[in-house]
């Protein structure tokens, strides 16, 4: 289903209102409303760590069970990764790849010329994403994004 220009703006708009006093706990709020207003089964995010050279798991809905330990996929190293994840490391661009029966959307989080994670959105079916839906997506990253810089900041 195609949203309308002005329903994208209006879920932007919830989004940042959410996320301007969040922390890290408020992700799953933010979540339900993206998987609502997508019409996607899941999504993630996930922040780079470049010293580890891996993408590191934050929030994700629904929930998923990870086993602990080294291989665990809450922690992927970019060079043993799948392609969304291996391409996440730098890219700047949003990226989609769609498989029969799923899509996928991935879009950065940036910091100035830094990529610092991931907001990714999970389909169990053939879907295609519109340039508006695909800019709301950059935008919602660009607020996670600074969510991100916020909470390091506060930690330091």
């Amino acid at each position: 289903m195609v949203r309308s220009s002005s329903t994208l703006e209006s879920l932007v708009t919830r989004v940042a209102a959410l996320l301007m006093p969040a922390d890290v706990a408020t992700h799953r709020e933010v979540f339900d409303r993206v998987l609502d207003h997508f019409e996607v089964d899941a999504c993630y995010l996930r922040y780079n760590d470049h010293d580890l050279a891996a993408t590191v798991l934050v929030a994700e809905w629904p929930p998923q069970a990870h086993s602990p330990g080294p291989d665990s996929s809450a922690v992927l190293q970019f060079r043993d990764a799948g392609p969304i994840m291996a391409d996440s490391e730098n890219s700047k661009d949003p990226r989609v790849l769609a498989a029969p029966g799923q899509s996928i959307a991935a879009v950065p989080l940036l910091w100035g010329d830094i990529t610092t994670g991931t907001l990714g959105l999970v389909g169990e079916r053939d879907r295609a994403w519109t340039e508006d839906e695909m800019e709301s997506l950059r935008l919602i990253a660009a607020l996670f994004a600074q969510v991100q810089a916020r909470v390091r900041a506060e930690g330091e």
